[in-house]
């Protein structure tokens, strides 16, 4: 797979540690830049629960009620940079596809949203909305902990990840 110009080459597999906010958006980018006709690593996230737990409300971190810190518009494709040559408008109509006013217009909650002042949305609905993402981006989700990383031959690496009787290092997920 060739690399952009101006970058290194290209990694074609990303191991995220955490099905969080920057994973689900890591995950949504690889796919818009697959979309658009461009190189785009595979992206495994790794997560010991479900995808944005920790937001929930269910994962013991956050009672789920309380209002994001920031608005909602910084959502999994802010900022929305016109960054891939050629290919930026391709790319940016394909993050805007899984941006928060597209979440909320899916729900029939986008006016509400608009004329009570867009309020910050509440943990665990920013929770839903990337779970939403994340499905709808066909992010490859794999249970677990990691619970060390390795340094391999050249500059690879391998973390891994603990299971209830076994562990597995990601190299494992490499094709």
């Amino acid at each position: 797979m060739p690399g952009l110009p101006g970058y290194p080459r290209q990694v074609l597999t990303l191991a995220v540690v955490g099905a969080g906010p920057k994973g689900v958006a890591i995950a949504a980018k690889a796919r818009a830049l697959a979309g658009a006709g461009l190189p785009a690593p595979r992206v495994v996230l790794v997560d010991r629960g479900e995808v944005a737990g920790n937001w929930s409300g269910r994962q013991g971190y956050t009672s789920g009620l309380l209002p994001l810190g920031t608005p909602a518009e910084k959502d999994v494709g802010y900022p929305y940079a016109a960054s891939w040559g050629d290919a930026s408008a391709d790319v940016i109509a394909a993050m805007a596809e899984y941006s928060w006013q597209r979440h909320l217009i899916r729900h029939g909650a986008y006016s509400d949203w608009v004329d009570r002042g867009r309020m910050r949305p509440a943990h665990r609905q920013w929770s839903a909305y990337l779970r939403e993402v994340a499905e709808a981006a066909e992010a490859e989700i794999v249970s677990g902990t990691v619970t060390g990383l390795e340094v391999g031959g050249g500059d690879r690496f391998g973390a891994t990840r603990a299971q209830p009787a076994s562990s597995v290092t990601l190299r494992d997920l490499m094709p």
